[in-house]
């Protein structure tokens, strides 16, 4: 073993540890001390991740003060090179991108998945379950056996392992959603009277609303039940805005539209973000930082923060992505607000040249979602 992947190895333990402590010491993790571990673990990653070293010197990046100048590395950069700040034989598994075809997926490489399942379990057990210790969780998605490169389908995965009842259950095979067993197992869920997690992508809770409008059925799920979505409709079914998809999976669930929370995350990340509806006890879509993370709004051609209530380009500081980047330069419109951040949209684009889309395109894009 040479010699400096030794050192680097040690390196990377000692922050390993100390990234885990900072997560599961939030009365500890003032700004300043997310700002010099940021630096520190910035210092380790631009001299062990040789594409972002090399990115960098292209950039003629200076080195940063504060966490705010880190260089964020393009998230399309995942799908041009190999991101990761140790020696390939020490990868343990990989997350893929989403790509519709084979050369438009990237991978993000994980040495361990402890931090990214410590930072997981913290947020949502903050967000979106922090009256609920066990539950019965109802998935739509396909299991870990179908598609285990998919970082969506290991988080649930590891919910359930941590949250679930044994009978938790996955509601899709392939492409479809078995709705027959699904709407079996609402009914049941109904008549047992305990909370359940009923948590999937946006496009197959519209397959799910469907499936029961056309069985004529509605439900009353038990109080203290709650809905987790994500993904967004991915052209897979019609779009639906959001007011009227809440109010209809309010409708046909039984389920408060306070307790129907999204999650916005990012095969290229480690962290994930939720509303706080549930903890506010109010509809909204406002989502919050953790404390080991941070989130900008960018001019797109200055890279510069634009001013609160402002659209810009999202930009994610997070600590937990220790093994690859933790700067992240992201194509979605978002708007900081005094109490968290709102998402508008991804940037509709084609294949770009290189890690990211022209300025101007970023920009016409934002002024188009402007209020």
């Amino acid at each position: 073993m040479p010699k400096q992947d030794a050192e680097n190895r040690k390196r990377g333990a000692a922050l390993h540890q100390r990234v885990i402590e900072f997560i599961n010491s939030p009365a500890a993790a003032t700004d300043d001390a997310f700002n010099q571990l940021a630096l520190d673990i910035w210092r380790f990653q631009i001299e062990t991740n040789e594409f972002y070293r090399r990115f960098s010197a292209a950039a003629r990046a200076p080195e940063p003060q504060s966490w705010r100048e880190i260089l964020p590395l393009p998230a399309a950069a995942f799908k041009r090179g190999e991101i990761r700040c140790f020696p390939p034989q020490d990868s343990k598994t990989f997350f893929e991108t989403s790509g519709t075809t084979e050369a438009e997926t990237g991978r993000h490489y994980f040495s361990t998945l402890e931090i990214y399942e410590t930072a997981l379990m913290a947020t949502f057990r903050k967000f979106v379950s922090p009256d609920l210790d066990k539950a019965r969780c109802l998935i739509l998605t396909p299991p870990p056996s179908e598609v285990p490169r998919s970082s969506l389908v290991h988080m649930m995965q590891t919910l359930v392992t941590h949250l679930g009842t044994q009978e938790s259950s996955y509601y899709v095979t392939g492409n479809d959603l078995q709705s027959e067993s699904l709407i079996e197992d609402l009914a049941t869920s109904e008549k047992q009277g305990q909370p359940i997690l009923l948590m999937g992508t946006a496009f197959a809770f519209v397959h799910a609303l469907d499936a029961a409008v056309q069985a004529g059925r509605t439900f009353a799920l038990p109080a203290g039940s709650r809905i987790m979505e994500t993904g967004g409709f991915k052209g897979r079914t019609r779009e639906i805005p959001r007011l009227e998809f809440y109010r209809q999976l309010s409708a046909v669930f039984g389920i408060p539209e306070w307790r129907i929370i999204n999650e916005y995350g990012m095969t290229e990340l480690s962290s994930q973000f939720y509303d706080r509806s549930l903890v506010d006890e109010t509809p909204g879509c406002l989502k919050v930082d953790s404390h080991w993370t941070r989130v900008l709004a960018v001019d797109p051609d200055s890279g510069r923060p634009v001013e609160p209530g402002r659209p810009g380009l999202l930009r994610i500081m997070d600590l937990a992505n220790l093994g690859s980047v933790i700067a992240l330069q992201t194509e979605d419109v978002g708007v900081i607000h005094d109490r968290g951040f709102e998402v508008r949209g991804r940037v509709p684009r084609s294949t770009p040249r290189g890690c990211s889309l022209p300025a101007e395109h970023y920009k016409s894009q934002i002024r188009g979602k402007a209020t």
